[in-house]
């Protein structure tokens, strides 16, 4: 697979002069963003590489020919996330990715303008195949196969909505499909409901307990001939269904040991109370004693 699509067409001006040739957009079209596992951290960049760590275009009005340059810029995505090009002395602008992260994939638009053309314009892509995103607090590991990951098992009460999350990346868009136990799941009943990434399952019973899995599939050209890959990533999770008042036992363990708690202080208390009220007493015999020992020998002395 060649690392570039080189010279495609991507876009030409809306503005044309009479009697001249139509300017258009030329350069790598696309490239691949290639992740090792199926599991990236928002915080931290991912595990893999570009097949080339640039995007690049120029202005031409076809041939070898190619238009002077007089400022070049990317935007990414339809926010205003917008970067500036790099211009060789070729007349080519460059967007150069440092280490790979979620956000370096999707659809981005070079804008060129050129001193006898104005603005010329044309779209470019970094495509990734679906990855699974994880913040820290969920539980993410890799498998033998790297793109088949295991999550956290999720706990919910008999009688809840429960949720399950397929916190799926990809560019293009990955397609999520839902299984339970190995069967696809019918969302005819009502029962299960998908939303966006989110399986909701509805008033959840033991019946519901089982191995979910989400598939994120997704699809792009691998080549400058357009020849499609698909690429399929996918989270298995476990959803376990307790009884709805199995919060009461460790409430009561809670209860049973905060009243051993205060037990145990109140008798620490006591105990300290009555080895003071005891010592106190023995302070007193012992005044009362010196004090008739020092009467005695007054009454001596006055003898």
């Amino acid at each position: 697979m060649r690392n570039t699509f080189s010279f495609l067409l991507l876009a030409v001006t809306t503005a044309v002069v009479f009697g001249q040739e139509k300017p258009f957009a030329q350069g790598n079209l696309a490239i691949i963003l290639k992740p090792k596992n199926a599991v990236v951290s928002g915080s931290h960049a991912i595990e893999g590489g570009f097949t080339v760590p640039y995007l690049w275009c120029q202005a031409t009005t076809g041939g070898d020919s190619r238009l002077k340059i007089e400022k070049a810029q990317f935007r990414r995505g339809y926010a205003p996330f917008i970067f500036n090009a790099t211009v060789d002395e070729d007349d080519r602008a460059y967007l150069r990715f440092g280490a790979p992260k979620l956000q370096d994939s999707g659809k981005y638009r070079c804008e060129i303008t050129t001193e006898e053309y104005g603005l010329v314009w044309g779209n470019l892509f970094v495509y990734m195949r679906p990855v699974f995103y994880t913040n820290g607090s969920t539980r993410l590991e890799v498998g033998d196969d790297p793109f088949i990951i295991t999550g956290s098992t999720a706990k919910f009460s008999d009688g809840d909505t429960a949720v399950l999350h397929c916190p799926v990346f990809a560019y293009p868009q990955a397609d999520i499909e839902w299984y339970k136990d190995g069967e696809s799941i019918d969302f005819d009943s009502g029962h299960f409901e998908q939303r966006n990434e989110h399986l909701y399952i509805h008033d959840v019973s033991k019946a519901d307990e089982g191995s979910y899995r989400c598939t994120a599939t997704n699809k792009f050209p691998i080549d400058q001939k357009d020849n499609e890959q698909v690429f399929t990533s996918v989270l298995e999770q476990s959803l376990k269904i307790s009884d709805a008042l199995s919060w009461l036992i460790p409430l009561i363990v809670i209860i049973v040991i905060l009243l051993l708690l205060v037990i145990v202080i109140y008798a620490c208390a006591y105990c300290n109370r009555r080895k003071s009220d005891q010592y106190d007493v023995q302070k007193r015999e012992k005044s009362i004693r010196q004090a008739e020992e020092q009467r005695l020998r007054d009454e001596e002395e006055d003898q």
